[in-house]
């Protein structure tokens, strides 16, 4: 299905292959958080899972469906397990929960409140530890296959785990979005936050002599009177990305106190992804901002110099 409000933009389509309890209900409910994205129900399953639907075996069916992936353009993504003990603890938790129901009299495959977890938790399934090895080799054994089926269409491998710790360096999709709010102090209330800062600064190192600078950075989307002309804008030391004049003071300030430092440099700055032109995978990816490489370099210059 395709939202309307993407009907006039260009739509790619996808497919979440996972297996039982891997995290595919929460997975997709995280890609509908975001605004330009639609992911919908179970399609690929038994029809009981899903009965107003026409259910599809993907196994079973493998062939015809990679056809009309590539077809179509469809691109898949792989959700796993790699705790396959821990993804079958799940799935026996997940039976005892259906035929229980020991939340209010209703069977919820997913919890959402500490009460409900605490609930659940407290029932522990019964493992046969003679049918557990075979039963982990053919959920290991089925993950091998559904690859070596898909492996010629688009596809991306995830993991449960990672996604759960943020650790999803390797999707190289688009990250969760920035949002900048500025304000302005004055009076007495702009030395308060210089003295914070000033303390947290001397807790951080051993040196008791602070000197310190405060910078900013603005440009021509939250601020008037800006060049409209690139040269101009350049000839003044501004800079010109993405449409927008940008003032990159806080970058140059930046610089030259970390060429300029000897011995410790502390900046607070939640944004240090950046200096990709020298990623050799990854060239074209935006984040072109120099301060990576410039500590990269002042490290590396003082490891060579053999100082601290």
């Amino acid at each position: 299905m395709i939202r309307a409000e993407c009907a006039c933009n260009p739509v790619r389509y996808f497919v979440i292959s996972s297996t039982q309890r891997s995290g595919s209900g929460w997975f997709g409910t995280l890609l509908n958080s975001h605004m330009n994205v639609s992911s919908n129900g179970e399609i690929f399953s038994v029809k009981p899972r899903r009965c107003n639907i026409s259910a599809i075996g993907l196994m079973q069916n493998h062939e015809a469906i990679v056809e009309y992936f590539n077809t179509k353009g469809v691109s898949v993504i792989f959700l796993f397990r790699r705790n396959l003990l821990r993804r079958r603890i799940s799935i026996l938790a997940n039976a005892y929960d259906q035929s229980a129901t020991p939340l209010n009299g209703k069977h919820k495959s997913h919890v959402h409140s500490p009460d409900e977890a605490k609930i659940l938790a407290s029932y522990k399934p019964a493992i046969n530890t003679t049918l557990l090895i075979p039963e982990l080799k053919q959920a290991d054994n089925m993950v091998k296959q559904a690859l070596e089926f898909f492996n010629t269409t688009r596809h991306i491998i995830l993991y449960y785990e990672d996604i759960i710790k943020n650790n999803t360096s390797g999707l190289k999709g688009p990250r969760q979005p920035w949002h900048d709010l500025h304000c302005k102090i004055d009076g007495p209330a702009a030395h308060d936050v210089l003295k914070n800062f000033e303390q947290r600064w001397k807790k951080a190192t051993k040196w008791s002599r602070v000197g310190q600078q405060i910078f900013r950075s603005v440009d021509s989307g939250s601020l008037e009177g800006f060049p409209k002309d690139t040269q101009i804008a350049e000839s003044q030391n501004l800079g010109c990305a993405k449409n927008v004049v940008i003032d990159t003071s806080i970058q140059k300030a930046y610089i030259q106190v970390i060429r300029s430092a000897e011995h410790f440099i502390h900046i607070e700055n939640q944004y240090f992804l950046g200096s990709s032109y020298a990623w050799s995978s990854n060239k074209d990816a935006g984040a072109d901002h120099l301060i990576p490489m410039e500590l990269s370099l002042k490290i590396a210059s003082k490891i060579k110099a053999n100082e601290r």
